[in-house]
């Protein structure tokens, strides 16, 4: 990862006193030798004085004054003729006390007249004076850092056309953010969005930055998994070129690619608030959480890490409100609501800066590294030197990197099993016994919900399977066969949590005209890897497969109007 490294203010004030010190010695040494020395002794006189690592301005006798965030700190230095000090701001950056009280001195004492106090301006809710002076020295010191990276960058470009990235992404970072503010003229909501999108999408898709194997969609997505599961719309999908196949496409509006395609998925935010963090990350988890099922390999040759074989989510926004700190809460408040499963594995904010999941200053943002948290400790990385673009290109070419596709089984699609919250299941004759048949209301949907699914897979779990050959001779009485097993080896499971004898929940009586006979009397899924015979015994006693649900709305009202008693 080639993350842009960020200096904390401590190392920026050295690094601007040192700037400063070159910039009046060169002043100083081509007028009089004595001034340069006058001006060490005073720097160190001041910094020892002052023992802080707080931004300075510089101040003359003259009454010159050159505040650190002051593009023009070093003319106003050097045209200064009279002695330079350097003193430490206060909170509101004026002189410390001790410049004050000298000043006190100086000034004629004036009749005391009691002023009434100022009204203080209340703070936004969820903001601290503590936010809100983290803010300004943030905004003052990037102000600093992007004027002198301009400088540098200005002087490069005299000696070659090309010189770095570092121009390159700047200039693409200041074109998002004039095309951001062009579509503020639009007024439907999802003309806005898509148009924000698009933004995004142009820089991924036409830079030049990615490499030709990794698409960007075109529009909006749902990517669908084997499991018959689907996220919700994606705005940008990354996906295998090579390898793409879309399942479905309806008039260039509604697309779905399968899940072993997808790289990964980015969500597009205008500006974040409390309410778009949340349904970014919603939409992130729904694609996170998605599962496929993967044919076991009989050999695995480790030559490296293994990439991660699930995509990755970003949450990425162009603007918020919130503050840093307070984007940081509400990614945490999603965190503490969800598994990291389910976690975005990064948020960025174009002219803020990174949101990460974390331990202690262990910052984390691949899958694996999220998912073994067990301590979060939330990370911020603000944007102080207008690096932010290329930040999140370099972490998200590490992510593309890491993380593996493949060429799609498109058999697993095409019939998806019915799905149950985070379970699915398929009726194992298919079309057969997905649907029945009511007289008085038609057809309708044989429906298993979520609870009823994940109690018979619990208990399917804790049991042992049987031959499906030697259980169907048990339910008839016929003898064993053990020839018959080898032959034909496959297992079931049998949900019997009475432990009733088969013959007594396998098969019922029936008659074909006016020959009686037993036939089999169960419905078989599959769920969880798992072949399970559901007998209607239990079906109809603990309602576990729905029946028709005209019919069962008109009983309930039937039994809600009944007298008690």
């Amino acid at each position: 990862m080639a993350l842009i490294e960020l200096l904390d203010l401590d190392q920026l004030n050295v690094l601007f006193e040192s700037n400063v010190r070159a910039q009046v010695a060169k002043r100083n040494a081509a007028s009089h030798s004595r001034g340069s020395s006058r001006l060490g002794q005073t720097f160190r006189r001041q910094r020892l004085a002052s023992g802080q690592t707080s931004p300075r301005r510089f101040v003359c006798e003259q009454g010159s004054t050159a505040h650190a965030d002051d593009q023009s700190e070093l003319a106003a230095i050097e045209n200064c003729t009279g002695q330079i000090t350097m003193r430490p701001f206060t909170k509101e950056g004026e002189p410390t006390m001790a410049t004050r009280r000298s000043k006190k001195k100086l000034t004629k004492k004036k009749p005391s007249k009691k002023q009434p106090r100022a009204a203080t301006t209340a703070l936004p809710a969820g903001v601290t004076s503590d936010d809100e002076d983290w803010e300004v020295k943030e905004a003052r010191w990037r102000s600093i850092l992007v004027n002198q990276a301009k400088r540098a960058i200005a002087l490069r470009s005299l000696d070659r056309e090309f010189h770095g990235l570092e121009r390159e992404f700047r200039d693409h970072q200041a074109q998002m953010l004039i095309d951001y503010e062009r579509t503020k003229d639009l007024k439907h909501p999802r003309d806005l969005g898509d148009t924000r999108e698009q933004i995004l999408r142009k820089f991924l898709s036409s830079s030049g930055y990615l490499p030709a194997r990794y698409a960007v969609s075109d529009r909006s997505v749902r990517v669908v998994s084997t499991s018959g599961h689907m996220s919700r719309e994606i705005d940008i999908a990354l996906y295998d070129r090579l390898d793409a196949v879309t399942l479905m496409n309806r008039e260039e509006v509604y697309q779905a690619l399968p899940l072993e395609n997808v790289y990964g998925v980015i969500q597009v935010k205008s500006r974040l608030t409390k309410a778009t963090i949340k349904d970014g990350l919603e939409n992130l988890a729904s694609f996170k959480n998605l599962r496929a099922v993967r044919p076991q390999a009989r050999f695995t040759i480790i030559q490296s890490p293994p990439k991660s074989d699930r995509g990755f989510g970003l949450l990425f926004a162009y603007d918020s409100d919130l503050s840093l700190s307070q984007v940081i809460a509400e990614v945490e408040a999603f965190a503490a609501e969800h598994g990291p499963r389910e976690w975005a594995n990064f948020v960025f904010v174009l002219n803020k800066g990174l949101v990460f999941h974390g331990e202690d200053n262990d910052v984390r943002f691949v899958n694996a590294g999220i998912e073994a948290i067990k301590a979060l400790k939330m990370q911020g990385r603000p944007d102080r030197e207008g690096y932010g673009l290329y930040n999140f290109y370099s972490l998200l070419m590490n992510l593309l990197r890491s993380t593996e596709t493949r060429p799609p089984e498109v058999d697993a699609y095409f019939s998806l099993p019915l799905v149950a919250d985070n379970l699915s299941y398929r009726f194992h004759m298919g079309m057969f016994r997905e649907f029945g048949v009511c007289a008085q209301h038609g057809d309708y949907a044989r429906k298993i919900e979520a609870d009823q699914l994940a109690k018979v897979v619990a208990w399917c779990k804790t049991s042992q399977p049987i031959n499906w050959v030697r259980a169907h001779l048990l339910a008839y009485g016929q003898p064993e066969d053990e020839a018959a097993y080898a032959r034909q080896p496959g297992e079931v499971f049998i949900y019997n949590p009475e432990e009733l004898p088969l013959s007594q929940i396998l098969t019922g009586p029936a008659s074909v005209g006016e020959l009686a006979t037993q036939a089999l009397a169960y419905d078989a899924i599959e769920s969880e890897g798992m072949h399970i015979l559901i007998p209607w015994l239990y079906s109809f006693n603990e309602g576990i497969i729905s029946e028709c649900p005209e019919c069962a709305k008109a009983a309930a009202k039937t039994t809600k109007g009944a007298p008690k008693g």
